[in-house]
């Protein structure tokens, strides 16, 4: 039995644009207690920060040193100077942002590159917090190698589901030339799904480059100028969220005080999505990057005295869906509206590159040749009824919805507000599910029925050109044996063969199973015998992530009834670069008699050094304390470590601990 593929060197390290990173820097922090006015709220974090200000959820990980916001609606958290980031060695940057009090954090990061590599970074080295009666403000200051960096992360309650972003890089001194600036904003092995918007039409949705697989030119091909980019939360995770971030004002001051406008670009990846900004206006502006553009760079640098001023805001969303963020950034566009029969579905609107000559047509059936991108994807609420703005134009709108259900439809956007005829999809056909005893249903279609897609999250996002799974697709079903377990799943009409399991030590049954649409089919299977008694023997698995790993989506209930539906008796908590702990789901699900779990950690060094030039790899170390109150629970520290300075710290730990070696042939990256 496994976990989700660990490969981390796909998802953060194999970047071309990146180099290799510089050994650590002492960082000085200056520390505030915490500041509050009514529910605004900025200070550094401290075991007795009240619970009402802290970021929560699957993907929270600051700590006690780090620093918080709070406006009552959203609350945030910046790590501390003396903290580690994912791709760089040093704090200061946004590392959690949730609804306050709803435990929905999904954020993984938002971490600045220098020079499009990471051997070159700024320190931040001063940390101060200020609240007023209007917002609640953390500024961040760098300072290095005759450059300034001063970031300010605001929340207010006139936007309360916005936190903005203020920065300004200032040349003071000689130093390094510095040709570009990038934000990376995380979503490891998709962990959160990036639907990006181009300017100029050009919209990317959910497809986007596999870096490794991808010729140089058709990378650069890729890079537009963004007006948006969205990351969807998964529902596996907690309640609905979704991230819109957007680029307000990007500008260059010179010495003399002239100021120029400069554009962003940027591209989604595998793992991240890197917006990038040059230090100078390009001589020839375009939506897209090209040769004459790339020409451009090696004369590019900030003089001394001038400055790069950026401000940039993310948009929190309470449904995991881009209309609910994109209609605040298209205020002008027109409201659609319209219902669905099935309020699992969602609804992908293209938009078409027709010229107005086209749109102007009576007829709203595509043309031959018609060609559509990508616009928004939305989501009903539990009554079916959706609303969202769309620009004027053609439209293609495709309805999914589990079990394989679809349907489509093209209609025009004018002027006046449209309401849409009801979208009625096709009756759910679903499978009953046995009772009894833990097992693991396997499902295959046969007779030229297709696998299901269970737990599908219905983005169908694609990776070059390849549909990339979400953590919780499947074609299998775990049961645990308890009255938690699920009572049916919804499946395509077809013929199936099923198989049960239950790990190493039992047998294999199955069944056939022919499911008519609109209609429940009931599944008759057999438990697995036991084949093999293991007296003395447990079995386990000491390489687990779930979603406190900032490359997984899957739950740890899930995760938990995967391991005992397989036999799997010792549970190890390894995500990635956090401590966790599996104990208090096992307890909830009533499962204590059947499995016990272990408290560690990966750590995962991918930052390039002297000390570390090829990385440091993957290592476990278990057991390992579960410190909540701690940055990441109490996680070692990874980057630019040599493998001889994580095994010391896995000695110092107040238990023995076991440190292991992860895949270590592995360099392919997949």
């Amino acid at each position: 039995m496994r976990a989700q593929p660990d490969k981390a060197e796909d998802r953060l390290g194999h970047s071309r644009f990146l180099a290799s990173l510089v050994s650590a820097v002492i960082f000085v922090a200056v520390s505030f207690p915490l500041r509050a006015d009514a529910e605004l709220a900025a200070g550094s974090i401290a075991e007795d920060t009240p619970e009402r200000f802290r970021a929560r959820g699957s993907d929270a990980i600051a700590g006690v040193g780090d620093w918080l916001l709070s406006n009552g609606t959203l609350c945030a958290a910046i790590l501390g100077a003396g903290s580690e980031g994912q791709l760089v060695v040093g704090g200061g940057s946004l590392v959690d942002l949730a609804h306050c009090g709803r435990g929905d954090d999904q954020w993984i990061g938002l971490e600045p590159l220098y020079n499009l590599s990471r051997m070159e970074f700024l320190s931040v080295r001063e940390v101060s917090a200020g609240v007023t009666t209007r917002e609640a403000s953390i500024e961040t200051m760098a300072r290095q190698d005759g450059l300034v960096l001063v970031t300010r992360f605001v929340l207010d309650q006139e936007f309360p589901e916005r936190i903005r972003i203020e920065s300004r890089l200032a040349r003071e001194g000689p130093g390094r030339r510095l040709f570009s600036w990038s934000e990376l904003a995380l979503h490891t092995n998709n962990a959160l799904r990036p639907f990006q918007r181009n300017r100029g039409g050009s919209h990317e949705g959910f497809e986007h480059i596999h870096l490794e697989r991808t010729p140089y030119l058709q990378i650069a091909s890729a890079i537009r100028a963004v007006s948006s980019t969205i990351l969807v939360g998964s529902d596996d995770q907690g309640p609905p969220i979704a991230y819109g971030y957007r680029m307000i004002r990007l500008e260059r001051e010179d010495a003399d005080g002239r100021r120029f406008p400069l554009d962003q670009y940027g591209l989604s990846m595998d793992s991240v999505s890197m917006l990038n900004v040059f230090s100078e206006p390009l001589w020839f502006g375009s939506d897209a990057l090209g040769l004459l553009q790339a020409a451009q760079v090696p004369w590019m640098d900030l003089a001394v005295g001038s400055a790069i001023v950026f401000e940039r805001e993310v948009h929190v969303s309470r449904r995991s869906d881009v209309a609910s963020l994109t209609d605040s950034f298209l205020s002008d566009a027109v409201w659609v509206t319209g219902s669905v029969s099935d309020p699992d579905a969602r609804l992908h609107f293209d938009r078409s590159v027709a010229t107005n000559r086209d749109l102007e047509s009576e007829s709203v059936s595509p043309l031959a040749s018609e060609t559509f991108r990508p616009e928004t994807l939305v989501r009903a609420g539990s009554d079916g009824q959706f609303r969202l703005r769309l620009p004027e134009g053609r439209y293609r709108v495709r309805v999914l919805a589990p079990g394989g259900r679809s349907l489509e439809r093209h209609f025009d956007v004018r002027e006046a507000a449209l309401d849409l005829e009801p979208f009625e999809l096709p009756s759910q056909s679903v499978v009953a599910l046995p009772r009894g005893g833990p097992m693991r249903l396997v499902f295959r279609g046969v007779d030229g029925t297709a696998d299901p897609r269970f737990g599908d999250d219905l983005t169908h996002a694609r990776i070059g050109g390849a549909l990339r799974a979400n953590n919780r697709l499947s074609t299998d079903v775990h049961l645990t044996g308890t009255a938690g377990d699920p009572t049916e799943v919804a499946i395509a009409p077809g013929h199936y063969r099923v198989y049960a399991t239950r790990g190493l030590e039992f047998g294999v049954t199955e069944a056939k199973l022919h499911v008519v649409a609109g209609t429940t089919a009931k599944l008759e299977i057999a438990a697995p015998p036991r084949e093999l008694e293991t007296p003395g023997w447990i079995a386990a698995d000491f390489h687990v992530h779930a979603d406190p790993s900032f490359d997984s989506t899957l739950s740890q209930r899930h995760r938990v009834a995967s391991f005992v539906a397989e036999g799997g008796e010792i549970i190890a908590a390894t995500d990635h670069d956090v401590v966790s702990s599996y104990a208090s789901v096992i307890a909830a699900m009533g499962l204590g008699d059947r499995l016990r779990s272990i408290s560690g950690v990966e750590v995962t060094s991918i930052s390039h050094s002297p000390a570390t030039p090829f990385s440091g790899g993957h290592i476990n170390v278990y057991p390992v304390p579960h410190r909540p109150e701690a940055t990441r629970g109490g996680a070692l520290r990874g980057e630019a470590t040599r493998l001889s300075g994580i095994v010391a710290q896995a000695r110092s730990l107040p238990t023995p601990a076991i440190v292991q070696l992860n895949h270590p042939r592995d360099t392919t990256g997949e």
